[in-house]
């Protein structure tokens, strides 16, 4: 069941997360995504409060696209890159990436993605289905009348074939009150209960709810923001060590890895310095240390990461600051520029001796976008403040995007 004490700690909740919270496994057999499938398109950030740890936030992020892409990721309030759960779907291939303790340390070491099967595959696409119905109401499930309806309104019931139903109980203006998953037996597994709707956009969406597992609470869920009609591309939907198989890279790339833009805060200055990249740097890091006294002032102690933002030919023309999302800064009307709310993405990096160095990389990575996606931006960083290793990061997005 998933309710997560607060002394077991984050690996304990990672793995209630990956298996009761919308994830998905599938056969692990490598195979071609199915064509994009008709179906709502949306992304949402909640925050997620366990009932066993009350004092503690957590971040939620979901993004479905059609009825067979989806991804999710749970940020714990730790804050460590490591203390994520992620979950995705492509088609028919689902895989779940979660923190993973190195056998010699116990520390975080990098973690592999899992593709579960069977019975697992049957409750975490309960799960999904459980997720994408509430949020996409009434989605495009076969929805039929249930003969469970009470005085407050009338149930219906969605086939989900071999791994079950949703069975969802109508309150005011026929949103659903409560939605559970059953598995084939009948037994509820999931439901999403005491759900309060709100209006935006000129739809429903759910703006708080409670999360049970076998009728005993897992977490209350505050949905923070919502934004439909979203598209990103495939990438996006698999983790990074299963994107090599979907989009290998050609001959010569070597040194080129795939990897991901968490969604950020993000604010963006043009350099003065455009022609000395030692110059460049030393701007953008003033930039930060400016940033950081002024966000300390308003109580947010977070320090922000520069880059370097890169033109079409490779120089540098602003410098971008980053903070995490759960980091939201607070408004600041005195000072120039705004945080803006920047989304994740898949994207390719490759790492060299010098930030002119690294966006030298710049062409060659450009011939390695797969099909389908566009260069959404380039940036160089700095990796140690006193050191020369530098990285370039070019961002993807989808072609219609």
């Amino acid at each position: 069941m998933p309710v997560t004490p607060r002394d077991r700690g984050t690996r304990r909740r990672a793995a209630i997360f990956a298996v009761a919270c919308a994830a998905l496994a599938a056969p692990g057999r490598a195979q071609e995504a199915a064509p994009r499938t008709a179906g709502p398109s949306f992304r949402t950030l909640s925050r997620v409060t366990y009932a066993e740890s009350p004092g503690e936030h957590h971040t939620l992020e979901a993004h479905f696209v059609g009825a067979d892409r989806a991804r999710l990721l749970l940020r714990f309030v730790e804050g460590r890159a490591s203390n994520r759960v992620v979950n995705y779907r492509l088609g028919e291939r689902l895989y779940v990436l979660r923190p993973a303790p190195d056998a010699a340390t116990g520390a975080d070491a990098q973690p592999s993605s899992v593709a579960p099967e069977g019975a697992d595959r049957d409750a975490l696409l309960r799960s999904l289905e459980l997720r994408r119905a509430l949020f996409a109401w009434p989605a495009d499930l076969a929805w039929r009348s249930g003969d469970g309806g009470d005085a407050d309104g009338a149930e219906l019931v969605a086939p989900l074939g071999s791994a079950g139903s949703l069975v969802a109980h109508l309150g005011e203006g026929g949103l659903p009150r409560r939605i559970a998953a059953l598995d084939p037996e009948g037994a509820v597994h999931e439901a999403c209960v005491d759900v309060a709707w709100t209006e935006r956009g000129g739809r429903h969406w759910p703006a708080r709810f409670g999360l049970t597992w076998a009728g005993r609470p897992v977490w209350d869920e505050e949905v923070v923001e919502t934004v439909s009609g979203v598209s990103f591309v495939d990438l996006f939907f698999l983790p990074r060590d299963r994107r090599e198989e979907r989009a290998p890279f050609r001959e010569g790339a070597a040194g080129l890895e795939h990897t991901d833009r968490l969604a950020s805060w993000r604010k963006q200055v043009d350099l003065r310095a455009r022609d000395d990249w030692e110059a460049a740097w030393r701007e953008a890091a003033a930039l930060a240390r400016s940033e950081h006294a002024a966000l300390r002032e308003r109580g947010l102690d977070r320090a922000p990461v520069p880059s370097l933002v890169l033109g079409a030919g490779g120089q540098p023309e602003a410098v971008r600051l980053e903070l995490p999302l759960e980091a939201a800064p607070p408004p600041d009307p005195e000072r120039p520029g705004a945080w803006t709310r920047s989304e994740g993405g898949p994207a390719i990096r490759v790492g060299a001796p010098g930030l002119g160095a690294a966006a030298g990389q710049l062409r060659r990575v450009l011939g390695a976008v797969p099909e389908g996606a566009r260069v959404a931006d380039a940036v160089v960083r700095r990796l140690r403040p006193a050191g020369d290793l530098a990285l370039l990061v070019v961002g993807l997005e989808a072609q219609d995007g």
